[in-house]
């Protein structure tokens, strides 16, 4: 997995991810484009939603002119190729668990499954910007797209991909895009609540789950009907795949693909039956992700809808984040240190 370093404006780190993963963005990028084009009006669509993000997020906007340019792509290829997978509706398949241990500390887990001809594309970006909160997160490499992340705060957000309608109003097409503003201007699980409830989705949907090191954890579910904060299970588990949870949510939202929905069901009533008698910790997290067997487990592989491309868990309060960069069964993982207060760029590392 690639790691590197950004600085600045949201435009000059969008440069650095296009320049630092230039080989994985074009690939992404010329597959993109060739699905956008067998899609009429793909060009028009593409940069009416880039306006609709942008006017969400400003800093989206910069951020994804930065890139291009790193790229060394014209920005209506790259708004096309970016805002397509809105016109295909393209499913993540990932599984996030976790809770508030004995002695009150919140831990999470997160896979991240993605298509088998996308494996490796997930790199990991240390964010140092003019404003905001200093952050790490996972995304396509040359993509704004994010998918986990922690900051110098303290908060973590581990997303999945559910359902949801396609709006023509002002928002982002998916979670993907809002946990990047999330890392970089909350610092805190009650500040990620408030500023969700005022940043609109308008395609497909995610779930968040989300801890800080206040000692706080929540899970909460978002489409373009709104947002929804999910109770523990009865044994205190956090647990999400693909499938919404909420029932009023889930009444007025498409549902997944068949084969993601039947293999989301699946995880969920694994991860269930793996809660049923070990309380949230670390270890069980970890001893977690080694569980199921080969038709089914946590840890996706070849012959499931999508496979895992990275898997972590993490301790907010006790600054523990573990990665695995691959299936945990076969790749060591690395520890990212936590960051410094004062010399955060030669603290914030990773170790083995």
């Amino acid at each position: 997995m690639i790691r590197f370093e950004s600085t600045g404006s949201p435009r000059q780190r969008g440069i650095c991810n296009g320049r630092t993963c230039r080989a994985l963005g074009i690939k992404w990028l010329e597959k993109a484009l060739s699905e956008a084009d067998k899609s009429p009006g793909a060009q028009s669509a593409g940069l009416r939603w880039m306006e609709q993000a942008q006017t969400t997020l400003p800093e989206l906007g910069e951020e994804i002119a930065g890139i291009s340019e790193g790229l060394g792509v014209p920005l209506d290829d790259y708004i096309k190729a970016l805002f397509a997978n809105r016109l295909r509706q393209i499913s993540t398949a990932c599984s996030t668990f976790g809770g508030m241990t004995p002695d009150g500390h919140p831990v999470l887990a997160k896979t991240d499954d993605i298509l088998a001809s996308q494996r490796g594309m997930n790199v990991l970006q240390f964010a140092y910007p003019n404003n905001g909160q200093a952050h790490a997160k996972f995304h396509f490499g040359g993509t704004p797209m994010v998918s986990a992340g922690l900051n110098a705060a303290g908060l973590s957000v581990a997303l999945t991909g559910i359902p949801g309608p396609n709006v023509e109003e002002v928002g982002v097409p998916g979670g993907l895009y809002l946990v990047n503003h999330l890392l970089l201007k909350c610092a805190s699980v009650a500040e990620a609540l408030e500023a969700l409830s005022s940043l609109p989705i308008n395609s497909y949907g995610c779930s968040l789950l989300m801890a800080d090191r206040k000692g706080n954890i929540t899970l909460v579910e978002k489409n373009a009907l709104g947002t929804s904060q999910l109770p523990p299970t009865d044994k205190g588990w956090f647990l999400h795949t693909n499938h919404i949870l909420d029932s009023r949510m889930a009444a007025a939202s498409p549902p997944p693909g068949e084969s993601l929905q039947v293999n989301s069901l699946a995880r969920h009533q694994l991860l269930c039956r793996l809660t049923t008698s070990r309380p949230p910790s670390l270890e069980n997290l970890e001893w977690m992700l080694g569980q199921g067997n080969e038709s089914l487990s946590i840890i996706q592989k070849a012959g499931a809808p999508l496979e895992t491309d990275y898997a972590f868990v993490a301790s907010p309060a006790d600054d523990i984040f573990k990665l695995w960069a691959d299936d945990p069964a076969t790749t060591p993982p690395f520890q990212i240190l936590p960051f410094s207060k004062t010399q955060p760029k030669t603290q914030y590392k990773t170790q083995p």
